[in-house]
């Protein structure tokens, strides 16, 4: 089984398509994923220390908590796919780094 993290910020709609593109594929029957959302760092980490995601979605939040959720998976050294949306290409670059 697949698991998916979704970070994102309650009040934008920046991932909001994407969120929803996730969960109808996830629901066809021949696909076997696991999807989780989250929009704070401690629910994010503690889920991920219980068991690593696969794939992480990341929302470049106004408070800079999805920069912190980027930092932590590359600290961690984690092998996952990373993607990082944001409003700001400079600020993108951060979330790589």
């Amino acid at each position: 089984m697949m698991k998916i993290a979704i970070f994102y910020q309650k009040e934008s709609k920046l991932l909001g398509d994407i969120r929803k593109k996730i969960r109808k594929e996830a629901c066809q029957s021949d696909n076997v994923y696991a999807i989780y959302e989250y929009s704070t760092i401690d629910a994010f980490r503690k889920a991920n220390e219980e068991s690593p995601m696969d794939i992480v979605f990341v929302e470049d939040t106004t408070d800079n908590c999805g920069l912190a959720v980027a930092r932590y998976i590359r600290e961690k050294e984690q092998r996952t796919s990373f993607y990082f949306f944001g409003k700001s290409a400079n600020r993108a670059f951060y979330g790589y780094e």
